[in-house]
Formats: C-alpha cells, structure tokens, sequence
C-alpha cells in the first residue's frame, strides 16, 4: 500500500470510513472482512440482505485536485466508484474485485475557485444469487478509508432534504453494455442522485438487481423499518421522499405465486405508504419489449393498474415518458443512456429536482 500523500503544512491522515461517517450507508457489517466496521449492505430483518449505495463527503472546501483513499470490492459486487465534484461526475475507478484491500489515488480533478464540495461514491451491489431469502451478509464495494489534511475530520453528510429511491435494476442500473460510467453512477437512480446532491439534498437507493419489493417475501413491517433507516443513513432530513418503481422483476420472475399477485403487491406498498409519514411518488414500471403473461397468468400491465390504484402517493405513468422499446432499451428489459435520459425527465419534477 502507498504512502500517503503529502501536502503543504503537514502529511495526510488517515480517516476510517464508518457507518456514523458516510452518507446513505446504513449498516456497519460485512462477512469476508471482519475487521472492516463498514458495508454499504442494509440489514432489512428477515434474513435477506440487500443493498444501497454509500458515499464518503470530503471535507469542504477541498482544494486539492487529488484523493486518496482505500477500498474493497469482493467478486460478483459492484466495483465502480466515482468521484462527485459540486454535485457533477467527474472521475471513476473500476477496482479490483479480490476482496482485498487496496489503496488508490485519483488526480487531475477540476474544482472551483477557492475550493469545492468533493464526494467518492460506492457503487451499488450486485451479483447472481443476491436476494436469495437465506443471504449471508455481504457486501459488493466500499470504502474503508480515505486520506484527509492534518487536523481535519470526517463527517456524514446532511441535508433538509433526502430522497429513498426503491426499485430492482430497471431504476437502479442500465444496460450492462454501457461502459461510460461506473455503476456508482449510472442508471436513473444515479442520475437523480446527481441532481439532488448539486442543490444540496442527499439521495439513497434501496435498488438491486433480483427482485423488488415482493420477491423475497418482504413485509410491509420489514419495508417500513427498511425504509426508516436508509432516512436515518441521512441524517433524518425534515423531508423525506421515497419514490417507488416497483414490482417488475416480481411479475417476471417472482409473480408465480399468490403472494406476488397484482393484488397482493398493492396491499404491501398501500401498507409501506401508510406506515411512514414521508412524501410518496409510485412510477408505473416503463414498456417492455415482451410483457406476456407470466406464470400465474398476469402481465405486466395489470401490475400497472395495482401500483396506480394506491393512494396517499403522486402517481406517475412510466408508459407515457416516450420510452421507445426499439431504441431506449439496450437488451429490452434495461434502459440504455436515451431510457435513462428519458425516465429522469420523467421523474425529477415530482421529486423537485
């Protein structure tokens, strides 16, 4: 592992990244590295670990066009991490997945006059058997440390205002044949996370890859405290908003069962929504290039009809944002970067972004 850089006045120091340092992390626990105190998993009480992304806010003003800091990425999680400079991207780092730790420096980083507001994000988890029912905690890739100036402290980030963005990989990701940004940062949920944190509110995603919000039998008691803790991750802002695009990948392929019906996922949600006091925006999911009918005999327009029917929630139409199946969908499930574009002009006026 390098040495740390020095700067003038003094060397860098060390900070640990924790759960009471970062921002949107909401449990310190990971099982390959014991000694690590942080993950950016989330614990939602049933066994089932699921997974959000964490990020670490630099002391402001930062002045220096570098960071330096230490990471770990284990095999089949993500491993982009992205650097945020006044709310925009500006650098990315793919590291190595060998459930190690390493030390990296990332340079020639463009700031303001006088210094600007400097975040390493992680990226979101994924991996093959995620949301199994019977997951061992695990976490995809994160942030151990980072490199500060002498007498400086890290912090977790606050805000007035926080956005929880829940949904499976059709929010959270995008077509995995797009390679311009590292998964800290692509797919809608990024992009709105982008424009939250350039005006100064903080945005956490409870996206994944597997299933959604039925798909592992969740209740609407594990969703709420679920839900609660990623607004404490926060900070508690004064505002809260939680926006929904659910139920996708529990029509197709978890909607086999009773459980998972049309019906029974508009009672969970209506249940979610009732059970916290926050603002509510449900998105119906976007046009697929096949929505047949599953298994149990529902498409996915009649889970269309079940998340518009719930009340106490803004509802928006996913059909109705002009994604275009043809072009807008890189493998006719995912949006490609012109699906991204298009759902975010969809979503960020209800969020007030």
């Amino acid at each position: 592992m390098p040495a740390p850089l020095f700067v003038a006045g003094g060397g860098l120091v060390r900070a640990y990244c924790t759960g009471a340092t970062k921002g949107g992390a909401v449990e310190a626990r990971n099982a390959l590295q014991s000694w690590i105190v942080d993950s950016n998993a989330v614990w939602s009480g049933n066994g089932v670990r699921r997974y959000n992304r964490g990020f670490v806010r630099l002391p402001a003003p930062w002045t220096a066009t570098t960071v330096q800091f230490d990471a770990v990425s284990n095999p089949g999680g993500g491993n982009g991490f992205a650097v945020v400079v006044d709310g925009a991207y500006q650098k990315q780092l793919f590291i190595a997945q060998d459930s190690a730790p390493h030390n990296y420096v990332i340079s020639g980083l463009t700031l303001a006059g006088g210094g600007s507001t400097v975040e390493i994000w992680e990226p979101t988890g994924s991996r093959s058997n995620v949301n199994s029912g019977v997951d061992s905690p695990y976490a995809a890739g994160y942030l151990t440390s980072v490199y500060l100036p002498y007498k400086s402290s890290l912090v977790r980030p606050t805000a007035t205002t926080g956005i929880i963005t829940i949904g499976d990989s059709i929010f959270g990701t995008r077509n995995p044949g797009d390679v311009n940004f590292p998964n800290a940062v692509f797919g809608c949920a990024g992009q709105l996370r982008l424009l939250a944190h350039a005006q100064g509110w903080l945005l956490t995603s409870l996206d994944y890859s597997s299933a959604c919000m039925a798909g592992d039998g969740l209740s609407s008691a594990n969703w709420i405290t679920w839900i609660a803790q990623a607004a404490a991750a926060m900070g508690n802002p004064a505002t809260v908003k939680v926006i929904y695009l659910p139920f996708r990948n529990d029509w197709s392929v978890y909607g086999n069962t009773q459980s998972n019906s049309p019906t029974a996922c508009q009672s969970l949600l209506q249940a979610v929504i009732n059970g916290l006091a926050y603002q509510h925006i449900v998105c119906t999911n976007i046009p697929q290039s096949s929505e047949s009918a599953n298994a149990g005999g529902f498409t996915l327009p009649n889970y269309r009809t079940a998340e518009a029917a719930v009340s106490g929630a803004t509802i928006l139409d996913g059909t109705s944002w002009g994604i275009n199946t043809a072009t807008d969908l890189g493998d006719g499930i995912h949006p490609n970067a012109a699906g991204v574009a298009k759902m975010v002009a969809g979503m960020r006026g209800a969020l007030g972004l």
